[in-house]
């Protein structure tokens, strides 16, 4: 259970670095 929610923290971590890397790029390089 515990090594589960882990795994979820770590995705969701992911999630938001990729956003966030994603969102300064954008920002970096408007269109």
């Amino acid at each position: 259970m515990i090594e589960r929610y882990l795994i979820h923290m770590l995705n969701w971590v992911g999630l938001v670095t990729e956003y966030t890397a994603i969102g300064s790029m954008v920002i970096k390089n408007p269109k």
